[in-house]
């Protein structure tokens, strides 16, 4: 019997049109309305999640969510953080600093904005949703603003020349991985999808082996290792699909539902 369902966003959850099909969500509120909690886990910021919240039926006190990889996690009506955790004001600096050595894009991600400072056209008209501030970094009091995330935005190829580039003392204070072919995305070390469910079923009081996730990408293996049941999407990497227990059919199939369909819910 498995209680609770943690489905990643971006190619996960939604389509490539980033949408939510109707069978998805008709799969979702039925297991909602059995009494299974639903936890959206994904690498955006907790405001860009509340557009989905809202068709699911989850904006209520009793439901939790997971934002920038773990580094956030709150109930779906934002009146309860259980877990927090920016990265300090040296390690943004000294994110900062890398990037520009490697010449990559840089984005520094605060609970309720980005910052860059690149005018990144192209993805601010592919995510009209964002707010996204561009800036001189030299005028951001960071140790004013709480960062949970960094990316370094590249083309798919000079991700990883830059990434097999990074030193290990510089790795060794952070959390690596891609949600997307041309991020690098940071967060602080320990920080995870897996370490967020921890803290949700402590307050729920659901067991990791009462748990199913779905995921697609590198920054969701550790949450796909942690649950009891794991699901990759036909359209995952295959790196992730050999480390799941079944992989659906793709985003664009209705992958999330045709398992929630038919696994063993109970609360």
């Amino acid at each position: 019997m498995y209680k609770l369902i943690a489905i990643d966003c971006d190619g996960t959850l939604l389509n490539s049109k980033r949408e939510i099909s109707k069978r998805t969500v008709t799969a979702i509120k039925a297991a909602r309305d059995s009494g299974v909690k639903i936890v959206l886990a994904s690498a955006r910021p907790s405001y860009r999640l509340k557009q989905f919240l809202e068709p699911l039926g989850l904006v209520t006190s009793d439901q939790y969510l997971v934002s920038f990889n773990g580094g956030l996690v709150c109930n779906n009506t934002y009146s309860e953080i259980l877990f927090s955790k920016a990265i300090s004001t040296k390690l943004v600096l000294e994110l900062i600093k890398f990037g520009h050595q490697f010449k990559t894009k840089v984005f520094i991600y605060a609970q309720d904005c980005i910052y860059s400072d690149v005018d990144e056209e192209t993805y601010q008209r592919n995510n009209p949703d964002v707010n996204f501030k561009v800036v001189n970094f030299n005028d951001l009091d960071f140790s004013k603003i709480s960062i949970y995330k960094a990316v370094y935005l590249n083309s798919a190829e000079d991700t990883k020349r830059i990434r097999s580039s990074l030193p290990d003392e510089f790795l060794s204070n952070f959390e690596t991985s891609s949600s997307v072919p041309q991020y690098i995305e940071f967060v602080s070390k320990g920080i995870t999808k897996s370490h967020a469910l921890e803290y949700i079923g402590d307050k729920l009081r659901i067991k990791a082996s009462e748990m199913v996730a779905f995921g697609d990408q590198e920054n969701d293996l550790a949450m796909l290792q942690y649950v009891g049941y794991s699901v990759a999407m036909g359209n995952a990497t295959d790196e992730v699909k050999k480390q799941v227990d079944f992989v659906t059919a793709s985003n664009d199939e209705d992958g999330v539902a045709l398992v929630v369909e038919k696994i063993n819910l109970s609360a």
